[in-house]
């Protein structure tokens, strides 16, 4: 920034304006009272004014020297006029109170201002290695080398076996002591704010945006084609901006119920933590990030759909005056035509086509005729009722599970864990591919064993055929099944990656 632009946003920045002011705290109290207190996006106005009544009540009551030469209704108008911008009013869809909320300059005042609050520590540790782990995610994700890509996962292959190893052999889990633990919540803390607090700017840019496409696109001269193309194109180029692929892939995250029921889960347990219980304050963001992180990307979302929808009412608007237009002309058409009416040209031609005329005759038409049904063989050859082959409809197989379960505990008697095709090798499955699934469903139901879906194998199995549908002629036939990767684990023995 150079000299110029520093005296143009001192002069003219809402944010600097607030500091300007000679009512800079009253005008940050009441707004981190109302709306970062409280944790809330937006307020009603007539809440608003109300508030601020009693705001400045209890400034009087305490004995405040200041003199506020204005009335709430007349500090409200004017915080947010356009001189001002600090606050921003607008109407919700069928409702009749004003909305109230900030603009994305006051949030960075109001940050800015909260920012000077002495701190109980500043944490080094966590953000030196957040940056670490940033550079080495740009830098990995980065690299199209497959063969460095699988060196990388491989290297942390191996620091997860080495891990676990070492659990298993000391039975002690590395931990954070108190001041890591404290250090990367007031992170998350800080992060949260921030997000939250950016997310004006976030809603701003959408429409700074929009008015710039408008500015480029929308002309006088814009055929209803063109205008046409760029409505319905508006919202994919809006998705497809930086700001948006970076939202949209924000909200497609959040919107999943399994993510919300995993940070709900991670929240949860967090502030259950003695070290963070012992803080007794900043828990109330923490507590309701998810849903005030939804209400913001909500908003977001209902706002672009509003943009959306006001370009299409300016194409019903250029539709209706394009009409208009075309009505003008047609009656002074048929003015001019009235006024030739007396007075007719000479000439027997007086308007040419540049190409001759389509004639589609009526007669050229062909008459209707009949459609031609296919012919189908209506005769229907009655199966025989032979006993053998109704009792093969009833020639069901039971799949017993505790002779599978007896498979396996026979196995694990001599090894800390088994996989499925050890099981089948020894046992095979005489019941085909019910007997595998009986096999999986054991799996399933018993929190001892495991079902990767990451790595998969065939398994081989025999099932009963008969040649040319003869019953009493069976043989076998062998069939292959991929399935995901089983394991069962003996009572007594631990989990491990491979």
């Amino acid at each position: 920034m150079d000299y110029s632009t520093l005296k143009y946003r001192f002069a003219n920045y809402p944010a600097i304006r607030i500091f300007r002011s000679e009512y800079a705290p009253l005008i940050l109290g009441f707004f981190i009272l109302q709306f970062k207190n409280k944790n809330r996006l937006n307020v009603p106005l007539s809440e608003m004014r109300e508030a601020l009544v009693s705001y400045l009540e209890d400034l009087k009551n305490q004995g405040v020297a200041d003199v506020f030469n204005n009335t709430p209704e007349g500090f409200l108008d004017m915080w947010c006029d356009e001189n001002h911008r600090f606050l921003r009013k607008y109407y919700e869809t069928g409702q009749q109170d004003a909305t109230i909320e900030l603009t994305p300059e006051t949030e960075q005042a109001i940050t800015w201002v909260m920012e000077m609050e002495k701190r109980e520590f500043i944490g080094t540790e966590s953000r030196f290695l957040r940056i670490f782990e940033l550079l080495r995610e740009i830098s990995q994700k980065s690299n199209t080398n497959v063969g460095e890509r699988i060196a990388e996962l491989r290297r942390r292959q191996k620091e997860i076996i080495h891990e676990i190893n070492t659990i298993i052999k000391t039975g002690v889990v590395e931990i954070f002591n108190e001041t890591q633990i404290k250090e990367r919540f007031y992170e998350i803390n800080d992060t949260a704010y921030r997000l939250i607090s950016d997310f004006r700017e976030v809603e701003q840019n959408f429409k700074e945006f929009v008015r710039n496409l408008q500015k480029e696109r929308l002309r006088d001269n814009i055929s209803k084609g063109q205008l046409l193309k760029y409505v319905l194109d508006t919202e994919s180029e809006i998705r497809e901006s930086d700001q948006g692929r970076s939202f949209y892939a924000f909200y497609h995250f959040l919107s999943s119920p399994h993510r919300q029921e995993e940070l709900d889960g991670l929240i949860r347990t967090v502030l259950d933590l003695p070290e963070i219980r012992r803080l007794h304050k900043n828990e109330r963001l923490i507590r309701q990030l998810k849903h005030r992180l939804i209400d913001a990307g909500e908003k977001i979302i209902s706002g672009n759909q509003q943009l959306s929808e006001q370009l299409r009412r300016f194409l019903d608007e250029k539709i209706l005056q394009e009409n208009r237009r075309s009505a003008l002309l047609i009656a002074e058409i048929k003015k001019l035509a009235f006024q030739s009416a007396q007075n007719p040209p000479r000439e027997k031609a007086f308007f040419s086509l540049e190409a001759g005329p389509e004639l589609n005759m009526p007669m050229e038409r062909t008459l209707w005729s009949p459609a031609v049904l296919p012919e189908i063989n209506r005769d229907i050859n009655e199966a025989s009722g032979s006993p053998d082959h109704i009792a093969n409809l009833f020639n069901t197989v039971y799949i017993d599970r505790s002779r599978l379960r007896e498979n396996i505990e026979r196995i694990l008697s001599g090894k800390e864990k088994a996989a499925l095709p050890e099981v089948l090798e020894q046992y095979p499955a005489r019941f085909g591919l019910a007997e595998i699934l009986g096999y999986m469903q054991i799996a399933h139901e018993d929190s001892r064993h495991s079902i990767s879906e990451s790595s998969r194998y065939d398994v081989c199995f025999n099932i009963p055929i008969s040649d040319d549908l003869q019953i009493g002629e069976n043989k076998k036939s062998v069939r292959r099944v991929n399935i995901p990767e089983v394991v069962y684990y003996r009572n007594d023995s631990m989990k491990t990656v491979c």
